[in-house]
């Protein structure tokens, strides 16, 4: 297990903690042949229409894909759901057509049924939930696809956010990557998909993600080092893990990343002036202090916090004009 980073004298902030990845389980043959099968089923459905074209020798448009593959990836859910959030999020890559297309995988995925949400909590904690939380809601407020965060209040009165891992998702992780590849080579010789090599290529890098997200305990420590490293901006904020590593955390209020319209319309950011809101002063300084910041090797994107694998909490720190959401809500 990586050690935490820790914190350098005077102020400074050492290198980022490197995230360690989970091993995963070893599926069985029957457990692959029956998710291979599903997998056969979702993607001909979805497919047809395309592979018809081909055979018939029709052309289409560069980006026919996108569309049945996004269709194919919600319906099996699961990691093919977080792989598409990966070419949402890499628009230089798969082109913004497709990244557009792939907007939906940011933030899709069922709800855990309460019950389970509960036996993950209190296996983590020790205690019954109704001993740990005053209020519990039973819709999450984050819904992705190795994840949900429910919104829930302290005895204390303070407003916390808590997310849990889905049931048995490790194996159903490391399922789907075995099956992913075959897939993508399929859609590539049959149905003519020009990306799916580019897709091939993001997996090796993707497993490694994935591995690493199943964890709940690497953000943890990445949390305290962003914080740490942005503290003295005040325009961006990380949301604060407490020491209790058992204990939820404060929970503010946020805008998706990719919601660039609504933080326009919040005040939060310029699209033709980013820095336009700020003091002309402090506007000149902000991009010479990230830039001393040691930020080279800075890994975002990890999901969870806490000393548990299963369960993390997070606080959503919010300065002046801007807050950050909840990690893993997306």
């Amino acid at each position: 297990m990586a050690p935490p980073a820790s914190r350098a004298p005077a102020g400074r902030v050492t290198d980022c903690p490197r995230p360690t990845p989970r091993s995963l389980p070893r599926p069985t043959g029957r457990q692959l042949r029956r998710r291979a099968l599903q997998t056969v089923r979702v993607a001909a459905r979805h497919f047809r229409r395309l592979a018809a074209r081909r055979l018939l020798r029709r052309p289409a448009p560069d980006d026919a894909f996108a569309r049945p593959l996004r269709r194919t990836f919600e319906e099996l859910g699961g990691t093919f759901v977080k792989f598409g959030q990966l070419v949402a999020s890499a628009p230089g890559i798969f082109g913004d057509l497709v990244s557009r297309e792939f907007r939906s995988c940011l933030d899709t995925g069922p709800a855990v049924p309460l019950a389970e949400v509960r036996a993950a909590i209190e296996g983590t904690t020790g205690r019954r939930l109704e001993d740990t939380f005053a209020t519990f809601e039973e819709t999450p407020i984050g819904r992705a696809s190795i994840a949900v965060v429910h919104r829930a209040r302290l005895h204390d009165g303070r407003l916390v956010a808590v997310k849990v891992l889905r049931p048995a998702i490790e194996l159903s992780v490391a399922t789907d990557l075995r099956l992913m590849k075959p897939l993508l080579d399929f859609l590539s010789r049959q149905v003519g998909v020009a990306a799916a090599g580019q897709l091939v290529r993001a997996l090796d890098g993707f497993r490694q993600q994935v591995a690493e997200e199943l964890d709940l305990r690497n953000e943890a420590r990445a949390m305290v080092h962003y914080r740490e490293l942005l503290q003295r901006c005040a325009h961006h904020g990380v949301p604060r893990r407490r020491p209790d590593r058992r204990s939820p955390a404060h929970r503010g209020a946020g805008h998706r990343s990719t919601a660039t319209g609504r933080a326009e319309r919040a005040g939060l950011v310029s699209h033709h002036d980013p820095l336009g809101r700020l003091p002309r002063r402090r506007a000149r300084r902000q991009p010479a202090r990230a830039a001393r910041r040691p930020h080279r090797r800075h890994r975002l994107g990890h999901h969870g916090a806490a000393r548990p694998r299963h369960t993390a909490s997070f606080v959503a720190c919010s300065r002046r004009r801007s807050a950050t959401r909840p990690p893993g809500t997306r």
